[in-house]
């Protein structure tokens, strides 16, 4: 029998969005409905979820080093990428060492270790300073809360994180959602660092006997496992690739078709188990 697909998954992690967000005054443009107004973050973990009213997408802020930090009791995010993805600016000043950060028309300047502040150019202080972590600027997600009216909630049992604009809040899935579907059925986003292929992983059960690809773009049978080393055997090609094209893409992917080959388990996702 097939395990649930990864679209199943998606389709009712998406409709469980819009349904939260057609109970808002859901904007008309297209450009409004993709304008992302909150993110899903998990401790120490890479990929974050960014929530507008089209879509609910993840993805790495940037490399697999960045992720939310707890120290102290306080919970540090990476200031550029997700500001950006909001919409904002973020510029770093390295002679005085502060963060200018603005968003939906406020401006907040931050220093580094330093608890004083400018929200609109008059001066704060602020609960929490920025840090520096594996050379990446991180500010206490609360701060951003505060100075630029966002809402934010935390989840201690499953260490998950949210921040979205105030008139957001419903659209946004819980933290229990957020953990039920993507942490507990093992997904996981995937951007490969060279061919920039971007795409879902779901590795949960892969058994022998396992239908999986590689890419979306082989489809396999696996033959033995060993560890994190999958045996499989190419069996097919998505159908969205020409005949002609898959010299090219056994060669992007480092992949032989039609043959028996150990790839790593990390590139793969199922597809389905037979019993």
């Amino acid at each position: 029998m097939f395990k649930k697909s990864l679209t199943a998954i998606l389709s009712l992690i998406l409709s469980l969005s819009v349904l939260s967000a057609t109970a808002l005054a859901e904007p008309e443009t297209t450009e409004e409905k993709a304008k992302v107004n909150g993110a899903i973050m998990r401790i120490d973990d890479p990929v974050v979820y960014l929530a507008s009213y089209s879509t609910y997408e993840g993805i790495y802020l940037d490399d697999n080093s960045t992720s939310p930090i707890s120290k102290n009791g306080r919970t540090y995010i990476p200031a550029s990428p997700l500001i950006q993805r909001l919409g904002g600016t973020v510029q770093w000043n390295g002679a005085d060492k502060s963060i200018t950060v603005t968003l939906d028309g406020n401006t907040v300047v931050l220093k580094l270790n330093s608890s004083k502040a400018k929200i609109n150019n008059e001066s704060k202080t602020v609960s929490a300073a920025p840090i520096i972590h594996k050379g990446k600027t991180m500010i206490p997600i609360r701060v951003i809360s505060e100075a630029f009216g966002l809402g934010i909630e935390w989840d201690s049992q499953y260490q998950v994180v949210m921040i979205y604009r105030d008139f957001f809040k419903d659209a946004m899935p819980s933290a229990s959602e957020y953990h039920d579907w993507w942490v507990t059925n093992d997904y996981e986003y995937y951007q490969d660092p060279t061919t920039g292929m971007e795409y879902y992983h779901y590795t949960e059960s892969i058994e022998v006997g396992s239908v999986v690809s590689f890419g979306e773009v082989f489809y396999g049978e696996v033959l033995a496992i060993k560890g994190t080393k999958v045996k499989v055997k190419w069996i097919g090609v998505s159908s969205l690739v020409s005949k002609g094209d898959i010299p090219s893409w056994e060669k992007i992917l480092g992949v032989t078709y039609d043959s028996e080959q150990w790839v790593k388990l990390s590139d793969l996702s199922l597809i389905g188990n037979y019993s």
